[in-house]
């Protein structure tokens, strides 16, 4: 279907005298005006025309109802389909009508309410918010939203894929499945934790709790086992406790032990204060001993250290000439590794020379193939430019070519009328009378024609003058200014299209389509030799240009690339010769030097020692009399420390059996207390078992244990059922989603065939996603992919009107056309984005009509297409 005229009257703001738009192409139409001019009305009325019955009455109509009047809105549209032209027309509320006529035979088709079932059938919908024309549709205030597919349009769209797709897995029987197996499974575990719930969760709760009270139960019951046993154990232990004889005989032993503790008391006393005197000497003892033993051992390790300072001071001098030695081979072979270095160096400086020369002979061969492709492509690509800039400069296309044709029929039908409408006259002279009449002072041919306007002088030789008035009727001057409009509009559109004539306009066209296909061939030629643009082409001429520039400045050995890289690896093995020379000498010299340092830190440590005697003992001619004054006091305390040793075993003989005795005491009394405490602590354990054994046959556990246990087994079946049916449906489903999403990617793939040459018009490097129902889902770009939702005002914009634009380029490849109107769609849109966007809408417009409404008439007027203008509607009532 496509959309010819639309014309209302009694709308809103327009009169009874109606308004209309005409001539509207296949193509892109673009309606360009200020806001309050009416552009979203007269297509509200479009939507009213197509998806409402005359007869109803609803707030879409009311709201076409006329400002200044009472009167019945009336609307008609002219429909080109492939079965023809046809004519819609309604009129709503008042003196409400509905026809259809078949413009070819003027006959009506439809009246009635057999208009509107005429229309559904045209559209393939039945209503105003579904079908091919709701989801083609963008209204003023909506362009970010999605397209909106229904049950029907997305049946429409299916339908249509199925042509492309030939074999369809899944469908609405895998989805009906689908659905029922999902929402069985909700009941069973939720959607994205899968975490058990309804009657899988119940169960398995039902499952836990009993095995806790089992749990608790036999515990209980373990408990109260044990119990009896510990009460048998705790009594018997209690009775050993509780014995008289046993009682009175830890009495007497307590007795006897104190007495005998008390006769001892003062010769212990006596014996701790000598312990403690003789631990005092043996102290003194062993400190005088210390003192002169470290006397003896310096004195001897100084006589012992000067004889060998002497010796390490030989090693020292001996070990300092070998170190300079080493230091001299060490310093030759850094010098011979610095040589062969240099050697390493212009080797690989020659093989990177030889190299190069190779790049560039290799070079010079791509440089000459490279020249030639790009001479090819410049001449291409200027081809393409000049037939580009004839076919810019042709204003004249298709539908400019219809108006002119209907425009110059228009001139050809008033001019008829104006001649048929008009006065003549003629006359025809007899034999000998030629030329005798003249009109307004010219001679009057025979037979000659000459309209009369008004009044007509005739002047006739030798009769006189006739003088004839032909008046001038209402008819003949409408026919007059008719015929004036008629070609004062056929000159504007000449005009306006840059020709003077009918003819120079279809030469025009023919030379403009010649040269979009010569535009055409010449991109598919650049293309080919060109993928990647004329001025890659020129960037690689250059690069090779500049390498074998390069090479030709400078100097290569005479070497073939083979004796250079020997070159190179002969140099490098002596250089590896060279390098372990210099480091074992170097090993060898750092040897050297840590002996030397090993045995100047023996020459210091010893020197130490000895002053560190010094610094302790004084002078060396003062330690034999300190010695032998140590050696004195040392003899002194061995003898006073003998006479207390007899006298500390003379007591010992005494007080033996002293700590014995307190020790058994004291077991004796702490004997009794436990005794007594235990006693007390038994009564207290017996009576809180015999009352907790009381609690648990109260309760009766053992019933009740046996109870749970047969419910468990009953809960185990149900938990054991359910799972077996919710791996079964989680199999299902996944199967199902396997199938369906095997499905939908046969599904997207026609869409997408139609959406992404668009989108790249826009957003190069870009990819769509689509949604289950067919609307944008994501967007990838440079491989980070974006939700739908979280894009810019503006690219959410762009992106449903080229997903609208390919579902018409979808439905139109597959006969189904439908026009796609844009009512001021782009308003988020930026500077750079929106000429983008004008591309996307001309290439689209090719294969689909297009209607573009906007306020924004500078911005659009670059856009192109058909100009559409607000007119009087010549047939309104």
């Amino acid at each position: 279907m496509k959309l010819r005229a639309i014309r209302v009257s009694d709308v809103k703001g327009f009169s009874a005298s109606g308004k209309a738009i005409e001539g509207l192409s296949d193509g892109l139409n673009v309606l360009a005006a200020e806001n309050e001019f009416g552009k979203t009305t007269l297509f509200e009325a479009l939507r009213v025309v197509l998806y409402e019955k005359h007869k109803h009455r609803n707030a879409r109509i009311e709201a076409l109802r006329p400002y200044h009047a009472k009167g019945g809105p009336t609307v008609e549209v002219d429909l080109e389909t492939g079965a023809g032209h046809f004519r819609l027309h309604k009129r709503f509320l008042s003196r409400a009508n509905a026809s259809v006529i078949d413009l070819a035979t003027g006959h009506a088709i439809a009246s009635g309410d057999d208009v509107q079932d005429w229309v559904f059938d045209l559209l393939g919908a039945d209503k105003s918010d579904d079908g091919p024309t709701g989801l083609l549709w963008v209204e003023q205030g909506q362009s970010l939203d999605q397209p909106k597919v229904t049950e029907t349009s997305g049946a429409l769209l299916s339908g249509l894929i199925e042509q492309t797709v030939r074999e369809v897995t899944g469908g609405a029987k895998v989805r009906e499945v689908l659905s029922r197996a999902a929402s069985q499974l909700k009941g069973l575990i939720t959607e994205k934790t899968k975490k058990p719930t309804g009657r899988y969760g119940e169960a398995l709760k039902a499952r836990k709790d009993l095995l806790a009270d089992i749990k608790v139960f036999e515990t209980r019951l373990h408990e109260a086992d044990a119990a009896r046993v510990e009460l048998s154990r705790l009594q018997s232990e209690l009775a050993n406790f509780e014995a008289p004889e046993k009682h009175s005989e830890q009495q007497k032993k307590l007795k006897a032990a104190t007495e005998k503790l008390l006769g001892v008391q003062q010769m212990s006393t006596r014996l701790e204060g000598l312990s403690s005197e003789i631990r005092l000497t043996e102290q003194a003892i062993t400190r005088v001993g210390k003192d002169l033993k470290a006397l003896e051992v310096a004195q001897s390790q100084a006589g012992t250290n000067g004889a060998a300072i002497d010796e390490v001071s030989k090693k020292i001098s001996q070990q300092d000439a070998i170190c300079k030695k080493h230091k001299e081979k060490h310093d030759l072979a850094l010098r011979a590794e610095d040589k062969q270095q240099q050697v390493t160096h212009q080797a690989k400086a020659d093989y990177e020379r030889v190299r190069k020369a190779v790049q560039a002979r290799a070079a010079e061969a791509r440089l000459h193939a490279a020249t030639l492709k790009l001479q090819t492509a410049e001449t291409v690509a200027g081809a393409l430019t000049a037939a580009s800039n004839v076919r810019d400069a042709i204003k004249v296309d298709r539908g400019a070519l219809e108006n002119l044709d209907k425009l110059r029929s228009a001139v050809d039908r008033a001019e008829a009328r104006l001649q048929a409408g008009q006065t003549t006259v003629s006359v025809t002279y007899a034999q000998d009378a030629e030329n005798r009449v003249r009109v307004d002072g010219h001679v009057l041919g025979s037979q000659e024609q000459r309209a009369v306007d008004g009044r007509l002088v005739l002047d006739v030789d030798t009769v006189g003058r006739l003088v004839i008035d032909a008046g001038k009727g209402a008819d003949a001057a409408r026919a007059q200014r008719e015929a004036k409009a008629s070609q004062d509009a056929l000159g504007r559109a000449l005009a306006s299209l840059g020709v003077s004539s009918f003819s120079e306009a279809r030469d025009a066209l023919e030379r403009k389509l010649q040269s979009e296909a010569e535009a055409r061939a010449s991109q598919s030629e650049l293309q080919r030799i060109a993928p990647e643009g004329v001025q890659k082409l020129q960037a690689e001429c250059a690069e090779l240009s500049g390498l074998v520039a390069r090479a030709a400045g400078e100097s290569v050995p005479s070497l073939s690339d083979d004796e250079a890289a020997a070159n190179v690896r002969s140099a490098d093995d002596g250089l590896e010769a060279r390098r372990y020379e210099r480091q074992t000498a170097e090993k060898e010299s750092r040897a050297a030097e840590q002996v030397l340092s090993g045995y100047k830190a023996e020459f210091a440590r010893l020197n130490q020692q000895i002053e560190h005697v010094r610094e302790r003992y004084g002078p060396d001619d003062t330690w034999e009399p300190q010695r032998r004054e140590m050696s004195g006091a040392l003899a002194t305390h061995k003898e006073d420390l003998a006479h207390k040793t007899i006298e500390k075993s003379t007591l010992q003989k005494h007080v033996a059996g002293y700590e014995g005795l307190a020790a058994e005491k004291a077991r004796l009394e702490t004997e009794m207390a436990n005794q007594a405490q235990a006693i007390l602590d038994l009564k207290h354990q017996t009576g809180a078992l015999v009352g907790a054994l009381g609690e648990i046959d109260k309760d009766g556990i053992g019933e009740q244990l046996a109870e749970s246990r047969g419910a468990l087994e009953r809960t185990e079946a149900q938990v054991l059922a359910l799972e077996v049916e919710k791996r079964a449906l989680e199999t299902l489903t996944l199967t199902l989603k396997t199938v369906e999403s095997n499905a939908q990617a046969q599904f997207f793939a026609p869409v997408m065939e139609e959406l992404q040459p668009l989108l790249h018009q826009v957003m190069p490097e870009s990819e769509l996603k689509l949604g289950s129902n067919f609307s944008p889902d994501h967007i990838v770009r440079a491989g980070v992919e974006e939700p739908f939702a979280h894009l810019s005002g503006g690219t959410r914009e762009q992106i449903a009107v080229l997903t609208r634009l390919a579902f018409a380029r979808l439905m139109a490849r597959k006969g189904r056309r439908m026009p796609v109107i844009l009512d001021d769609a782009l308003v988020y849109s930026d500077d750079a984005r929106i000429e983008r966007m004008f591309k996307a809408l001309q290439l689209a417009a090719a294969d689909i009509q297009l209607i573009v409404l906007t306020c924004r008439q500078k911005t659009f007027k670059d856009l192109g297409g058909t100009k559409l203008k607000l007119v009087d509607w010549q047939g309104a009532e």
